[in-house]
């Protein structure tokens, strides 16, 4: 699914921009619901959402914000070196590896 995501990430974030995120999602988007099970907290902006939206504790929003700024989305202490700005990747939280970085 992960790999999925990523491939289509760029396509989302395009319709997303030009049309707005879909009502059925927008109106869950951030919501706060009763069944905790229902739900995973975002890190960086602390509201909830589907597991669908939210990897390794990071809301999709969040993560597309970090990585625009060239830092690791998921460990605030990973350093600037491990970032690849080719692939906007860590090399250590993404598990990556870039032949133009080494």
């Amino acid at each position: 699914l992960r790999r999925v995501e990523l491939r289509y990430r760029p396509q989302l974030r395009a319709a997303v921009a030009a049309s707005g995120w879909p009502a059925h999602i927008a109106d869950r988007r951030g919501a706060v619901r009763e069944k905790a099970a229902d739900n995973k907290l975002c890190s960086g902006c602390g509201a909830q959402f589907s597991a669908l939206w939210v990897h390794r504790g990071v809301c999709c929003e969040c993560e597309t914000e970090r990585r625009a700024a060239q830092r690791c989305p998921f460990n605030g202490a990973c350093s600037a070196c491990w970032w690849c700005p080719h692939d906007s990747r860590c090399f250590v939280c993404d598990a990556w590896s870039c032949a133009e970085c080494r």
